[in-house]
């Protein structure tokens, strides 16, 4: 690339090029490539569905949803049977010790991706019972996920948010889904520095929270766009569940807030995807591709073509991927890559699909 142009593209909508027939089957083929070698890596730490460091700590929740998704449900079914005997309470929460990630927080995340997992292999009862325990850390009032097991100051979490309204759209709970609909709208209404992409994902019983909680060591309340190292992954997550449920209730409003949230992404910097410390953009082709059906007043495809080389490149030889550097005490290991490596999974399977129809449109 000519090194003048390359310093004039700053932000993601500079990086994007237009997309032939072609160029989305070369990259449809690229993610079919990149999901199975991230695949085998999952499913050869996989034994009898007990996955590896499973006694050390909780790296594998993630796993039994993207193997579903590509394709490995025998897989993923042994883990669910693992996890419904080993590491679960009777009543749907994860056991106290390696299985739970933290004692303080409450398990939402973790039982939703659980839950999803369950309800696609076909584990009604157990995605039921995961689906209730998660309801009691539910702020049935206002919507939102509880952060904190005590429900102090009413905090509630934008990704576990919208994990809880992607299985109330699974399971069926319209009440939920549409309480998760109004949250998120709340939300977007009462941003006040969209122009300086600034997005504040915290809240509590007083309204929006930009303030970083005590427990973590950086902002997870608070993205600004225009800065490395921030947490972008926040509006491909809602965007998600937005696209779902504006194809599920057909509401234009919400494939509007959608586009909305993720133009913060586009229009932000550069260093989403250059920064070598950083995959925390990897949630933003999620919600391209749930909108690339949906949404006809914008493209997503290039985005989705971007990205998924952005996966390639950040893949590992071995198939693996590892979390954000700079959120690391020091170098990757494989307990820290399982968790990883299922979620991209899951993310180039939904790119993968999204390709697949644009393609079968456009024929």
């Amino acid at each position: 690339m000519d090194a003048t142009l390359a310093a004039q593209r700053t932000t993601i909508r500079d990086a994007v090029s237009e997309v032939t027939t072609e160029v989305l089957a070369e990259s449809l083929a690229t993610a079919r490539a990149v999901s199975a070698t991230a695949a085998q890596w999952l499913t050869e730490r996989v034994h009898l569905g007990e996955p590896a460091f499973s006694a050390e700590r909780n790296s594998w929740w993630r796993m039994p949803w993207a193997l579903t998704l590509s394709g490995h449900r025998d897989v993923a079914a042994g883990i669910l049977a693992w996890a419904d005997r080993v590491a679960l309470t009777d009543d749907g929460d994860l056991r106290p010790g390696p299985y739970r990630v933290d004692e303080v927080r409450t398990p939402v995340y973790q039982l939703t991706h659980l839950a999803l997992a369950a309800h696609l292999t076909d584990r009604y009862d157990l995605s039921s019972r995961l689906y209730a325990k998660v309801l009691d850390f539910w702020n049935h009032n206002e919507g939102g996920a509880f952060v904190y097991r005590d429900q102090r100051d009413g905090e509630t979490d934008w990704l576990m948010t919208a994990q809880v309204g992607l299985v109330a759209i699974a399971v069926g709970d319209n009440t939920v889904r549409d309480q998760t609909f109004d949250w998120f709208r709340q939300m977007w209404q009462w941003q006040t520095d969209l122009d300086s992409l600034k997005l504040v994902t915290g809240r509590n019983e007083r309204g929006l929270n930009a303030q970083q909680p005590a427990d973590l060591p950086f902002n997870i309340n608070v993205v600004d766009f225009t800065q490395p190292r921030q947490m972008y992954f926040q509006p491909g997550a809602a965007a998600a569940f937005l696209a779902q449920h504006a194809a599920q209730a057909g509401s234009q409003e919400a494939i509007d807030i959608a586009r909305g949230l993720m133009w913060l992404n586009i229009d932000g910097t550069l260093a989403q995807l250059t920064d070598e410390t950083s995959v925390h953009v990897c949630k933003f082709p999620w919600g391209a591709a749930e909108l690339c059906a949906l949404d006809t007043q914008f493209d997503w495809a290039p985005y989705l073509v971007l990205l998924n080389d952005w996966f390639r490149d950040r893949q590992d030889s071995d198939g693996s991927w590892a979390p954000s550097a700079f959120t690391l005490a020091g170098p990757a290991e494989d307990v820290d890559r399982m968790w990883k490596t299922a979620e991209h999974l899951m993310e180039v399977e939904k790119i993968a699909a999204a390709l697949s129809a644009r393609l079968a449109s456009a024929r």
